[in-house]
């Protein structure tokens, strides 16, 4: 609300310092909704569901109609967001955006406060996560009046990383997280660096747009179709030893072999497609326009259709998380496990500057599907294994 008064000052310093600030709330934003969304997947839910014994909602489900929650509000935020936008002035929608938020946040601090007091489950203390690597570091580490500061930031920048990345590859379950962190690399999904090149490919942004919104109603239905899936293999396995084991893992192994199956056809619709230049921008456009709908049909569709086996993977290995590691190792494996997910999406930044041409997108389309493939092979091979 304050940006137009700074504009309005015609100072660059006191622009480029107030855009600054900015910046850094959005990263403390970030950071805290990160640490809060761990908190209640990784910690919350598995216990208020353990709690429930008897309860005929298991992970599978909860986690399901969380997922189902926020992708519903991914979906209507943003057709809320322009009708405020149109309908009001700049001042008035932010302030009313404003209003919103902060409301959100008091509810949401209401609900949480209620959840944890009518649940001991959750105020019981933790166990120690980590334990000291060498006997008696533990007692140093904790008098930091006697160590040195050089010594303090080896303990925070170096000894703290190695010690949760030993943590995180001593688990059995680490290979599953590693492979959702490597489709963290992928281009093939409705993301900027996609959306740009079909735009300049000549593809309409309507098109586009719907194309999606089938894409988040793909995983919406996922949501759905998951704990279906889960039950019936559930009812299959009723007498097999282990069967809450087996049927993440099936429906993991199902969900990523099928995303890759999936992103074939796509791939192979792109690598047909090419960039309008700018002395050729106009039959290039004429060209797509005149494109089969099956062209479209089948980018689009299949596009669409990973999505939902992505949403079973990731529910899938969400759950696996939830159910095999520690209650005392959650919070350090999945922190870990999202450290090297945030790497990976870095690497994908990366990936899109230095080959950022428009004819070189089809390389990175290409490399996508073997990573995405790679993951898929691997995930299979880790899951029947275990």
């Amino acid at each position: 609300m304050l940006w137009p008064i700074i504009v309005a000052d015609h100072s660059t310093s006191l622009k480029n310092g107030f855009f600054g600030f900015i910046i850094l709330i959005d990263v403390v934003q970030v950071l805290s909704a990160t640490g809060q969304n761990l908190s209640i997947s990784r910690d919350w839910i598995p216990v208020l569901v353990g709690a429930e014994p008897g309860s005929a909602y298991t992970l599978t489900h909860v986690n399901a109609v969380i997922a189902r929650v926020n992708l519903f509000c991914k979906v209507a935020s943003p057709m809320i967001l322009p009708i405020i936008i149109s309908a009001s002035s700049r001042n008035s929608w932010i302030f009313l955006v404003a209003l919103v938020t902060v409301a959100t946040w008091v509810f949401e601090m209401y609900c949480l406060r209620i959840v944890s007091m009518e649940n001991p489950h959750l105020l019981a203390p933790k166990s120690r996560e980590l334990v000291p690597e060498n006997p008696g570091e533990e007692l140093v580490t904790s008098s930091s009046s006697q160590i040195s500061y050089s010594r303090r930031l080896e303990e925070i920048l170096y000894r703290h990383p190695v010690q949760r990345l030993r943590h995180f590859f001593s688990m059995p379950i680490w290979p599953a997280a590693v492979c959702i962190a490597f489709l963290y690399l992928t281009v093939l999904v409705y993301s900027a660096p996609l959306i740009t090149y079909l735009l300049q490919s000549g593809m309409p942004l309507s098109v586009i747009t719907m194309a999606r919104a089938s894409g988040s109603l793909m995983g919406f239905v996922a949501t759905f179709t998951t704990p279906a899936a889960s039950g019936y293999l559930n009812s299959r396995l009723a007498g097999s030893r282990d069967g809450k084991g087996i049927i993440p893992r099936k429906l993991s192994s199902w969900g990523v072999i099928g995303q890759f199956l999936s992103l074939v056809p796509v791939v192979l619709v792109l690598q047909h497609l090419s960039p309008s230049s700018s002395d050729k921008k106009g039959d290039n456009t004429e060209a797509v326009s005149e494109a089969s709908l099956l062209t479209i049909i089948t980018l689009f569709g299949f596009l669409s259709l990973s999505r939902l086996f992505h949403w079973t993977y990731e529910l899938m290995e969400q759950e696996l998380e939830q159910s095999e590691v520690p209650a005392s190792q959650r919070s350090t494996f999945s922190g870990t496990g999202q450290a090297i997910c945030s790497c990976f999406d870095l690497l994908h930044w990366f990936a899109t500057v230095a080959w950022g041409r428009p004819d070189q997108f089809k390389g990175l389309a290409a490399a996508s599907l073997c990573v995405v493939g790679s993951s898929a092979i691997w995930f299979w091979v880790w899951a029947h294994r275990s």
